[in-house]
């Protein structure tokens, strides 16, 4: 039997590069054909509760503002180190508190989750569309959520053109 796997991408498309993930995640759309599922999700919180329940492996692709890397760097961090991170979230409830949550209800949470994220710099300034040094950093970031769905194994076709 084949794992339940899911990407969740994080991010608000109208606050530019906080929308990395919802871009990544077309992206990785086209490449994987529609054999693994992808969720966008735009706010957070306990909506990420119910779309991990009973899901196998789960890869979360964000973005970070810790403000102690350098903007484009790219990170995979595990989710029970996540709390160390300071970093300022626009998604509401947080992905430790969503974790903590589901462990004290008895949720059927997944047996790994990989957070892939990416250093953007902090605004709060409407606009779409990513600044250009995280559209530089784009391909990279989606190559490394690739690697990391083909750790766990799936067999799927990928189209040989690169990104």
């Amino acid at each position: 039997m084949q794992d339940k796997i899911l990407i969740i991408a994080l991010g608000n498309d109208l606050l530019g590069d906080d929308g990395l993930g919802i871009v990544a995640s077309a992206i990785l759309r086209e490449r994987l054909h529609d054999i693994i599922e992808i969720e966008d999700v735009f706010g957070g919180g306990l909506e990420l509760l119910d779309l991990i329940e009973g899901k196998d492996k789960v890869l979360i692709l964000d973005s970070i503002q810790t403000g102690t890397n350098e903007i484009g760097t790219i990170m995979e961090i595990d989710p029970e180190k996540l709390s160390a991170f300071q970093a300022y979230s626009p998604h509401y409830i947080g992905l430790p508190d969503v974790l903590r949550l589901g462990k004290e209800l008895n949720v059927k949470l997944p047996e790994i989750i990989k957070i892939l994220c990416m250093e953007i710099p902090f605004s709060e300034e409407i606009k779409q569309g990513l600044s250009l040094k995280i559209k530089e950093k784009l391909p990279e970031f989606c190559k490394m959520a690739e690697q990391i769905i083909r750790q766990w194994g799936l067999d799927y076709y990928i189209r040989l053109e690169r990104f």
